[in-house]
C-alpha cells in the first residue's frame, strides 16, 4: 500500500488535493537535505511530492538509525579523518555550535554524520568543506528522527517553516533558478556556494530542525488532522493572491505545467503558497505543519 493511500484512509483525506502536504514540508535544510554520495541533495520537495505516491514506508521503526558498519575500533586513518573533519566544524563557530548541540543531544546521530563523512572522505581523498557537514548532519536527523519534529509544539513547527520561507526568499534574491532548484532538491552546487555565503542562515535552520526534534521528543503533540475544508482554504487564499490555475496546480498536485513556468514566476508562487500557510489559523497551520513533516519523515 502506497503512502497516499495509507495516509488517505487514516485521515479521512481520499478526494482532497493531499499532495499539497509534502509540497508544504519544504524540509530541504531544516529536517530534509542532506548530500548523497555524488554531491546531490536528498530528496526534497516537487520532485518526489507531486506524485500520489509520495512515500512507501519503511518497513522499520520510524526513531531507528542505521546500524554502523565496519570494525568497532576505527583505523589510525579513520581516527584522522575524523580529527580532519571536525576540525572543519570548527571553521565556522556558528556550525560548530550547531554540532556541539547535535552531539550532546544525540550522539548515534552525530556519531554517524561522521562516519558518514570519513566514508566519503576515504573515497573522494580529501575531506569537504563545513557546509557539506552541516547538510549531511540534517539528513541523519530528518531520516533517524524527523517523526519526532511533527509532535513539537507550535511554535517550534513555526520557526522551522519560517526559516525555510526565509531561505527562498535569500535564494531568489540571488537565482530564481537556484530557487526552484531548492524546491525541487536539484541545487546541489548550486546550493552549497549559497550555503558558504549565507552560515548564518543555514546554522538556524539547522538548529530550527533540532529544536523541533528535542521539542517533539519532550511534548509529543497530538493533533487532529487537518480537514477537506482546511485545504479548500488554502487553495482560495492563493486564487485570492492572483495565482494562475496552473500555478495552483504546480503547488497543490505537482503537475508539471505546459509550458513551464519562468523560475522567477514559480519562485514567486512557491513562497506565496508558504506564505499563505503561514496566515492560516493557528491550529489549522500547526495541524498541516505537523503533518507535512510526519510525511517527509517517512519518504
Amino acid at each position: 500500500m502506497s503512502l497516499w493511500h495509507e495516509n488517505s484512509a487514516r485521515y479521512g483525506l481520499e478526494g482532497v488535493r493531499y499532495t499539497l502536504l509534502a509540497l508544504a514540508c519544504l524540509l530541504l535544510v531544516a529536517l530534509g537535505v542532506g548530500l548523497q554520495g555524488q554531491g546531490r541533495f536528498d530528496n526534497l520537495f516537487l520532485s518526489q511530492a507531486g506524485s500520489t505516491r509520495l512515500a512507501t514506508r519503511q518497513s522499520e521503526p520510524p526513531f531507528r538509525l542505521p546500524d554502523r558498519k565496519g570494525p568497532a575500533d576505527p583505523s589510525p586513518r579513520e581516527e584522522a579523518l575524523r580529527r580532519d573533519i571536525e576540525a572543519q566544524f570548527s571553521k565556522v563557530p556558528v556550525f560548530q555550535a550547531f554540532f556541539d548541540r547535535f552531539r550532546l543531544a544525540f550522539p548515534i546521530d552525530y556519531d554517524l554524520t561522521v562516519q558518514r563523512g570519513i566514508a566519503r572522505a576515504e573515497a573522494a581523498g580529501k575531506v569537504e568543506t563545513p557546509e557539506q557537514y552541516v547538510l549531511d548532519a540534517i539528513s541523519v536527523l530528518r531520516r533517524g528522527r524527523g517523526l519526532l519534529a511533527a509532535h513539537a509544539s507550535d511554535l517550534a513547527l513555526a520557526r522551522l517553516f519560517d526559516l525555510q520561507s526565509q531561505t527562498m526568499t535569500a535564494l531568489a534574491q540571488i537565482d530564481p533558478g537556484l530557487c526552484v532548484g531548492f524546491l525541487y532538491g536539484t541545487a546541489a552546487t548550486g546550493f552549497i556556494a549559497f550555503a558558504a555565503t549565507h552560515r548564518d542562515l543555514v546554522a538556524d535552520m539547522a538548529n530550527a530542525g533540532l529544536d523541533a526534534v528535542i521539542d517533539g521528543q519532550a511534548n509529543r503533540v497530538a493533533r487532529s488532522a487537518p480537514s477537506e475544508a482546511d485545504f479548500q482554504r488554502i487553495e482560495s487564499d492563493l486564487t485570492a493572491r492572483g495565482l494562475a490555475p496552473n500555478e495552483i496546480d504546480a503547488l497543490l498536485d505537482g503537475r508539471v505545467p505546459t509550458p513551464a513556468l519562468p523560475d522567477d514566476r514559480f519562485c514567486k508562487a512557491a513562497l506565496s503558497y508558504l506564505d499563505v500557510l503561514k496566515g492560516l489559523p493557528p491550529g489549522m497551520r500547526a495541524a498541516i505543519y505537523s503533518l507535512s513533516v510526519e510525511l517527509m519523515s517517512r519518504s
